[in-house]
């Protein structure tokens, strides 16, 4: 692998967990056939161009495709002002592991530089950054703004609530 990772996702299309994917904050996608026994590289190309994707979340859909936050936001507040690089993101793509191709979703912008955490719940696509809580509509360029308070470093689903946490704080949307 490459460097530090921040996610390790577990493919739920194959039923006895031995296929894993992990992503390098530095850039890469990974995947496992064996359990985490050995992992091998899988190019990221978009457009005909290769890219080199700084991986920080991951979330995979029902049919088997995989969502990839990019930007290593976690790290930012402790260390960027110590002269360390940290990767900005490149927005959210989609990774098919069917035909192998990605595809940039939503374009990066000021918002999503640092991709923290995504979720996906009725037809959404949920997603903490180091400005907020962004949702889109699966399949659409364009996102809103759900919570614009600041760095959001995790969330979670119960149901119909959506969980966030900012800092020493946990908040909750009740009724997505």
């Amino acid at each position: 692998l490459a460097g530090r990772s921040r996610v390790v996702l577990v493919d739920k299309t194959v039923e006895n967990g031995s296929v894993l994917y992990t992503g390098g904050v530095a850039g890469g996608l990974f995947k496992s056939e064996n359990g985490g026994k050995t992992w091998f590289s899988i190019p990221c190309v978009v457009d005909g161009k290769e890219e080199n994707l700084p991986i920080s979340s991951m979330v995979q859909l029902a049919d088997g495709t995989i969502m990839i936050g990019t930007g290593e936001g976690l790290s930012v507040s402790n260390l960027d002002n110590k002269g360390l690089i940290i990767p900005k993101g490149k927005g959210i793509y989609q990774y098919d592991p069917a035909t192998a191709q990605f595809t940039c979703v939503i374009a990066a912008d000021q918002n999503l530089e640092y991709v923290n955490k995504m979720v996906v719940n009725g037809g959404y696509l949920y997603f903490a950054t180091n400005t907020g809580l962004f949702r889109a509509a699966m399949g659409a360029a364009q996102y809103e703004t759900i919570f614009d308070g600041g760095k959001v470093q995790d969330l979670d689903l119960a149901g119909e609530r959506l969980y966030f946490t900012k800092g020493a704080d946990v908040y909750m949307i009740d009724s997505l």
